[in-house]
């Protein structure tokens, strides 16, 4: 009776591959192919901003491009409205070995600044976003771990725990990934001592398209939960790895002000 247990397991013990993903590989690689849909293209497209609180609603829109220069992606945005921050131009550099650096150009200074490491999980422009929210996602810059599925606007989703390695102005966010197609359908930011998230990003499922075998959002809700406030996001004429010149995204480009090709005014 003894040999035949030991050889149940032993039988057991081989059907079992020994190459099993630990719940951080597999959150990792279901995260991969979430960052690669929704990240990893060069894009063009108008972003309008209207946030709400009990003070009424402030509207931002501006003109977006981003390109991925030596595997850095560099961004850009141009100001259009309202009236008071038309002119205004802002410029993001990827770096791997320290903060992304952040530049703003104001009209009325007539000169760029830099915007230092310590303001990216500020509120941008008096919205619900952080110029932290702008930057690429990676999954090396995260510990990572696969809590399971649950049910986001009724479907299936992986939730994957991150838990950034660099500084952040949240201890670690929950991505709901779509079961079905891997695209991101929510984001929940936590911070220290709180078990409950102080900021959701959800983007609606009716609100997404899909462009060259990219899942692209045209919408997303960010609602700030320490404030009562939210913001929306739209996106429109979103234009899909467009040919855009390297010498766009440079200081002496923001201080002139040349124009994102491809979008009307």
């Amino acid at each position: 009776m003894r040999k035949l247990t030991l050889w149940v397991v032993l039988v057991f013990a081989v059907a079992i591959p020994s190459h099993a993903e630990s719940a951080a590989q597999q959150g990792a690689r279901l995260l991969q192919k979430a960052f690669d849909s929704r990240f990893n293209f060069d894009v063009v497209q108008v972003v309008e901003l209207y946030a709400r609180s009990e003070m009424g609603e402030l509207r931002r829109t501006l003109q977006l491009a981003t390109k991925r220069m030596n595997g850095s992606l560099h961004g850009l945005g141009h100001f259009t409205a309202p009236a008071e921050l038309r002119g205004m131009r802002m410029l993001m550099i990827e770096q791997f070995d320290r903060n992304d650096d952040f530049f703003l150009f104001i009209p009325s200074q007539g000169k760029v600044r830099r915007i230092s490491s310590a303001q990216r999980a500020d509120a941008f422009m008096g919205t619900d976003l952080s110029y932290e929210d702008f930057e690429r996602r990676y999954v090396d810059d995260y510990d990572i771990l696969l809590l399971g599925e649950e049910t986001i606007q009724g479907e299936i989703a992986y939730a994957i725990r991150c838990e950034p390695r660099y500084d952040s102005g949240h201890t670690h966010a929950i991505y709901y990934v779509a079961r079905s197609d891997h695209a991101i359908l929510e984001v929940r930011y936590f911070r220290k001592n709180r078990t409950e998230p102080v900021k959701v990003q959800r983007v609606p499922r009716d609100k997404m398209m899909t462009i060259q075998d990219h899942i692209v959002p045209t919408q997303i809700w960010v609602e700030n939960l320490l404030r009562h406030t939210e913001t929306e996001v739209r996106f429109s004429q979103i234009r899909i790895n467009p040919e855009l010149e390297d010498s766009l995204f440079s200081k002496s480009a923001l201080e002139v002000g040349r124009r994102i090709p491809f979008l009307s005014r």
